[in-house]
């Protein structure tokens, strides 16, 4: 597009045009250049404000859905005791195998380490609830108290490491 606003004179000045004709032609560039830019402008801002509105119905439901999810699907509190269904027979068979479980776990320190470990706190695994006594340089025993229920591990015992359960004077309460 050609514009008429000004142009050079031979001798090197400027010659400002006072055509009517092509002052009016100039401003109709002009305006066409910016209502261009205008309509470009509009353009990318309508496309902006689709991309932002696309995404909140989206979330929208999600949030619903999550809401309503949560109101409706019933969650139980969790149990206090994680063996309540259990036994009192299945309860002392597990308190016997955690004892086993963590007299392995000693012996296999004392393997490596070729003593027997001060506390438990020295041992890589420790079974929740066990209590540890070092007796002497090579004898120890593990106890662990359930709902009443006391099972023992005795390193030296006659079975050479099995498992007692006493249910006597502990399940009233008493003395340990």
């Amino acid at each position: 597009m050609s514009s008429n606003l000004a142009h050079t004179v031979p001798d090197g000045g400027d010659d400002r045009s006072t055509d009517p004709a092509s002052t009016a032609a100039a401003e109709s560039a002009v305006r066409e250049i910016v209502q261009s830019v205008e309509r470009r402008e509009a353009a990318i801002a309508a496309a902006d404000g689709r991309a932002k509105r696309d995404w909140k119905p989206v979330v929208y439901a999600v949030v619903v859905v999550a809401c309503l999810s949560a109101w409706f699907v019933p969650i139980d509190p969790p149990a206090e005791d994680p063996l309540a269904g259990a036994s009192p027979a299945d309860r002392v068979r597990g308190m016997q195998v955690g004892l086993e479980m963590q007299a392995r776990i000693i012996q296999s320190y004392v393997t490596l380490h070729r003593r027997l470990p001060a506390d438990l706190s020295e041992v890589t695994v420790l079974i929740d609830g066990v209590r540890y006594e070092r007796i002497d340089d090579q004898h120890f025993r593990l106890r662990l108290e359930q709902g009443g229920v006391l099972a023992s591990y005795d390193s030296q015992s006659a079975n050479s490491g099995s498992v007692a359960a006493d249910r006597g004077p502990f399940a009233r309460g008493g003395a340990r």
